[in-house]
């Protein structure tokens, strides 16, 4: 399935899966994005290998290409707002898309959500392969910050993805 958005300025951030427990005293470090004046938090998985597809993340943007190293799945989409209101046309959209893979049901339906002082929407998905994504989105008023994360459900670090969502601070 490909999303088009046209017009629109995109940064996609991905951490890819780190595979393991995570260590109890685990380190996090500060992101700064100046393209985009934000800083996030991430978990620091301090296995190097972050170049593959296996670890990392990566974030690209009109200026932006950096490589970090973290221990969760999570793409961060930055895509600039329209002129509407309120975003929840916006997550409805990208749950029927989601709904349209087959063998895809509702996990937990459309909420709001806040973190990192901005206001938003959260929801989640299952399929029959044992995977849970969860997806919540941010309006800053500019941009509305998707973040997504699809593992396995065993190893499925949901509290860490919203405490990376929380951490997000803008800066001039």
């Amino acid at each position: 399935m490909m999303l088009k958005i046209l017009g629109l300025v995109t940064v996609m951030v991905m951490v890819s899966a780190g595979f393991g427990a995570p260590s109890l005293a685990q380190e996090w470090k500060t992101y700064i994005n100046p393209e985009y004046n934000f800083t996030i938090q991430y978990p620091y998985s301090g296995e190097g290998n972050f170049a593959s597809n296996d670890h990392g993340i990566t974030i690209l943007g009109n200026i932006t290409n950096d490589i970090l190293d973290s221990s969760i799945p999570l793409i961060i989409l930055i895509t600039s707002k329209n002129d509407t209101e309120d975003i929840k046309p916006y997550v409805e959209s990208w749950l029927r898309n989601d709904l349209h893979s087959s063998n895809i049901t509702v996990f937990e339906s459309i909420h709001p959500v806040s973190y990192g002082n901005m206001s938003g929407y959260e929801y989640a998905t299952y399929n029959e392969k044992d995977s849970v994504s969860t997806k919540i989105f941010l309006d800053d008023g500019r941009q509305i910050y998707v973040f997504s994360s699809s593992d396995q459900l065993y190893d499925f670090k949901l509290n860490e993805i919203r405490k990376v969502a929380n951490s997000i601070k803008f800066f001039d």
